[in-house]
């Protein structure tokens, strides 16, 4: 009985050790990274696409949308081309995008932008809300300017 008692304590030991070194490490990767400037850049492009949305400002996004951009979820995938017209789409629009946890990882060129949302949205007379999705969007620095590659969204 000694002999199991010793065991388990160790054991728990080990778990405890374990759980502190990773929860430190992970710490100190999203703390302590050395690209925080590259990070702002990212989070102001991040904050003109919910705007240009929000404006309906099909000038802006089109700018930070990439030519071989795509927006995707579970039922479909848009392009470009598709995500301005449903900007130009008459007597729609977006009230509010609310995102939250949004966490930034850079890569050298690129940069990946997770979190969640909702949107309040309109067709006319009609309000929506969304229920709220987790978000992945993808960038990439070309042509010296951050461009929004892909986004992907899902429950």
């Amino acid at each position: 009985m000694k002999h199991h008692a010793i065991r388990l304590i160790v054991a728990l030991l080990t778990f405890a050790i374990g759980l502190i070194s990773t929860t430190l490490l992970q710490g100190s990767r999203f703390n302590a990274v050395p690209n925080g400037k590259v990070e702002q850049e990212i989070m102001q492009v991040e904050r003109e696409y919910i705007q240009a949305h929000l404006d309906g400002n099909t000038t802006a996004l089109d700018n930070i949308l990439a030519d071989d951009f795509a927006f995707g979820n579970r039922r479909r995938v848009e392009n470009k081309a598709q995500r301005l017209a449903l900007l130009e789409t008459p007597g729609f629009g977006f009230d509010a995008i609310n995102t939250s946890n949004v966490q930034v990882e850079v890569n050298g060129d690129s940069a990946t932008v997770t979190g969640e949302a909702y949107t309040l949205s309109f067709h006319y007379d009609l309000k929506s809300t969304s229920q709220k999705y987790r978000f992945k969007r993808h960038y990439e620095k070309r042509d010296g300017r951050w461009q929004l590659i892909w986004v992907r969204v899902g429950r």
